[in-house]
């Protein structure tokens, strides 16, 4: 009998310890960092708009600086710390150029075709019209020419965006890392011991270029 109160006790403990305080603990510690990051995105939710992509884009800059910061506190393992804040701010600023990376372009076609562009006239409803200039044959290659452009603009853009965000795999410099372990430990065969810890995070801060979005918390 006395067992048995002991086990309800046990477990009735258990319950307020693991259930309950916990629980408590955890919503604090969440409520905590909830008006934290409040003031911190302050301005980004004040601004959002849900029908407009760019929002998220701002919207994940804004993430990206405060990762950026923290990194740069010291919380994750000094040996790679600069070279993932480097490609942090890398993308931060590319991402800034999201709406303007082929503005270049745009001005470029829009001088171009300058001397072709009609005024438009108000027809006989007070409407506006305004000319056609598809039709005009140097217009039609000075888009070709437009069209490509922004193409092959955007395909770079894309590409380096996406070279930063999923660059190196945690696999692969897994991998990298261990091959040029083992060759160190060849390499010095007077020595009986494995290669130390310091050793190995040296090797995989020369491996990690700080790319890989995956890769930037320990």
């Amino acid at each position: 009998m006395d067992n048995n109160k002991n086990k309800i006790c046990e477990e009735v403990k258990d319950f307020f310890k693991y259930d309950i305080i916990d629980k408590i603990k955890k919503f604090f510690y969440n409520l905590k960092y909830y008006f934290k990051n409040l003031i911190y995105f302050q301005k980004d939710l004040w601004n959002f708009r849900s029908w407009d992509h760019v929002y998220c884009v701002n919207m994940y800059v804004s993430c990206l600086e405060r990762l950026k910061d923290t990194i740069n506190n010291g919380h994750v393992v000094k040996y790679t710390a600069n070279k993932k804040v480097n490609k942090i701010q890398e993308l931060i600023d590319l991402l800034n150029q999201y709406e303007t990376f082929h503005d270049d372009i745009d001005e470029e076609f829009f001088n171009a075709t300058r001397q072709y562009r009609e005024e438009p006239i108000i027809d006989e409803n007070g409407n506006w019209v305004f000319p056609d200039m598809s039709k005009n044959e140097n217009v039609k290659k000075a888009r070709e020419v437009y069209l490509k452009k922004v193409k092959q603009r955007t395909l770079e853009y894309k590409d380096k965006v996406s070279k930063i965000l999923f660059g190196q795999s945690e696999r692969e410099i897994i991998r990298l890392t261990r091959q040029l372990r083992k060759e160190l430990k060849e390499n010095n065969r007077k020595k009986t011991n494995e290669p130390t810890d310091n050793e190995t995070y040296n090797i995989w801060a020369n491996v990690y270029d700080g790319s890989g979005c995956e890769n930037w918390w320990d």
